[in-house]
């Protein structure tokens, strides 16, 4: 019979490390400016959503995940730099929670 206690304390454990995470994220999320390849790769989401292009046809280069889970929440929230900054905040925030369950696997813990 698993012990519930211990189960309880992985999924309260992860969900402080998920919301620490992500609140590091989030609030950094307009400190400095565009750097060149945050620039470049927001160049490539506005002809995406203005004009259609595909992401690989212009400056952007990141893999198709990322460019359309970009493309999905710069649709929804617009053309603004908390929009573009969005996916990366996600998706650093879904690596953590992956680096958990590695973790957990690898070491058994």
């Amino acid at each position: 019979m698993p012990n519930f206690n211990k189960i309880l304390n992985y999924k309260h454990s992860l969900l402080l490390i998920v919301v620490i995470a992500f609140l590091f994220r989030i609030s950094y999320i307009s400190n400095p400016d565009f750097y060149y390849d945050e620039a470049s790769h927001a160049m490539g989401q506005k002809a995406l959503i203005e004009k259609g292009t595909s992401p690989w046809d212009t400056v952007n280069w990141q893999p198709p995940i990322y460019s359309y889970t970009a493309f999905i929440v710069t649709k929804i929230l617009g053309l603004s730099e908390f929009s573009f900054r969005l996916t990366s905040v996600i998706f650093g925030t879904l690596t953590v929670i992956l680096i958990y369950f590695l973790g957990k696997l690898w070491f058994s813990v």
